[in-house]
């Protein structure tokens, strides 16, 4: 138990708070985040061998041949989120061999991603499942394919026909993660030579590229990308695919590993190396290169007559708002920012910000549901419409909604302890190091239906101190592991006292910082 005067429990209701109210430090700084709406396992149990099939389809297998560069080099950001269909089940199974050793690291730039098989910094991943997800994307030429496809995009590119797409359908039912918010180059292991980013997760389930000379018919999505019974007769068939979509329609969002044929990876999310850590968890579902936008689930130019996601920080308030009227929820978001705050002489006005905080929810932007659904804390019937949004959230694979919900599922006249924990804990597995510790907490006490559990709720706590320094939550595991295990293990309890002084880790409630505890031990 804590020492005297120690108190996580209460420390922990304090966090939860910000929590909740991420989404709007985020739109602050200018940083749109937007949850993965899907998820990956790339465990042994839940990946096929990946199938090539028409290999002499010239838009494809000819991509391998070393075709010229026909696009634009566009610059990389710090966070990017590429597709990786494109390559080969040798490349996948390098990329989840890796994911299995440790963190997966690559060397990143304009014209290509690259694995580098032998870096693995220490760190795990975590498995979310989620709702399950289709969607199909249409790469209509060599800009899109560079940008959307980097690994092969660039001849991939320079091999399509004039008037032939690229359609891929996703069949998405869940994400692996990693708690590590931040790599710092100085820590990283041997053969890391040219590292730029790591994955931070990836999207997992099944996927089908699909050749066609016109892409209109595919745009409807009636099309079967994962077949060849397309009733197009430009069809050309299916030119690479991963994952059995029958095993993932028997996906449970639930789970805590993808079913076996349905663990193929889409899509990797990769954060540079180095970088100063963001003030979220939350991370956008796409980010393009510098000069492109997402439009229709890729990055592409700034088209004219389809909605994309404006320039929080370039774009001006009329634009956000022009975009959201079209459909896009990340504009919606953007233009509650300036709203908020004020942005290129926008005056602030809270019911405006309101109003497109409930727009963009309406279209099912995470960060503007989990805003609502923390201020839904009065009321018996406020605190369920709040459970409701955190909810979806969490099952569209957003960790911060998965942590709100633990919150809310644990307090309130029908609390239960031990739903709130397995939210917490999928909060945990998304990604989120503060939905660790608060499940610690209530295991370490017990109540309202939960049986307590100090051991786990120790390892939890230790799991999370493990973490780099500066990843968030981690300073808090470290606080409360060293309070938990102090009279049992002394030594071990300075050592993650250290740890928690690091972090610089302030309880606000007993006004006791980790470093004056550390003084304290003997």
């Amino acid at each position: 138990m804590p020492r005297a005067g120690a108190n996580p429990a209460k420390m922990r209701a304090s966090a939860a708070a910000r929590v909740v109210w991420r989404p709007m430090i985020r739109m602050q700084i200018g940083v749109r985040a937007l949850a993965l709406v899907g998820a990956v396992s790339l465990a042994a149990c839940g990946s096929t061998p990946g199938e090539k099939i028409r290999p002499t389809d010239p838009t494809f297998a000819n991509a391998r041949g070393g075709a010229g560069d026909a696009a634009a080099c566009h610059e990389v950001q710090a966070e990017s989120t590429p597709l990786v269909v494109d390559w080969n089940p040798e490349e996948r199974g390098d990329l989840e061999a890796s994911m299995k050793q440790g963190i997966a690291v690559v060397h990143y730039d304009c014209k290509s991603v690259k694995l580098l098989p032998d870096c693995h910094p220490e760190g795990t991943y975590s498995f979310l499942g989620i709702t399950k997800k289709e969607q199909v994307i249409s790469i209509e030429n060599a800009d899109q394919a560079q940008a959307n496809l980097p690994l092969h995009g660039a001849s991939i590119g320079a091999s399509m026909e004039r008037g032939s797409t690229i359609d891929v359908g996703l069949f998405m039912i869940g994400k692996k993660t990693t708690r590590i918010d931040g790599i710092e180059k100085t820590t990283l292991p041997a053969h890391c030579e040219g590292a730029t980013h790591y994955v931070q997760s990836a999207l997992v389930g099944a996927f089908a590229m699909h050749t066609s000379t016109s892409g209109a018919a595919h745009a409807k999505a009636a099309i079967d990308v994962f077949g060849a019974s397309a009733d197009s007769k430009s069809n050309k068939g299916v030119t690479n695919k991963d994952g059995e979509v029958d095993a993932c329609k028997g996906a449970d969002v639930d789970a805590t590993n993808a079913p076996n044929g349905c663990g193929a990876p889409v899509r990797i999310r990769l954060l540079a190396v180095g970088e100063a850590k963001a003030e979220t968890d939350e991370k956008k579902e796409l980010v393009c290169p510098k000069g492109l936008v997402v439009v229709d689930g890729k990055c592409s130019t700034k088209p004219a007559d389809k909605a994309f996601e404006c320039d929080f920080t370039n774009d001006p308030t009329a634009v956000c708002v022009q975009q959201c009227a079209k459909g896009s929820r990340e504009s919606c978001a953007n233009a509650a920012a300036h709203y908020i705050y004020g942005h290129d002489a926008t005056q602030k006005d809270e019911a405006k910000a309101n109003q497109y905080i409930n727009k963009a929810c309406q279209l099912e932007d995470w960060g503007s549901c989990n805003h609502l659904a923390g201020n839904m804390n009065g009321s018996t019937e406020e605190v369920k419409k709040g459970r409701a949004l955190f909810l979806k959230g969490c099952d569209a694979g957003n960790a911060d909604s998965c942590t709100g919900l633990g919150s809310f599922l644990s307090k309130g006249e029908d609390q239960d302890w031990k739903k709130g924990v397995r939210a917490y804990m999928r909060g945990c597995d998304g990604g989120d190091a503060y939905g660790c510790t608060f499940a610690a907490e209530k295991l370490a006490t017990g109540g309202s239906g939960l049986t307590a559990d100090l051991p786990r709720a120790i390892a939890i706590d230790s799991a999370v101190c493990d973490l780099p320094l500066g990843t968030g939550g981690r300073g808090q595991g470290c606080y409360d592991a060293a309070n938990w295990i102090a009279k049992k293990d002394p030594v071990k309890a300075k050592k993650y006292m250290k740890r928690a002084c690091e972090d610089e880790y302030k309880d606000f409630v007993n006004d006791t910082t980790a470093c004056k505890a550390l003084k304290k031990m003997k």
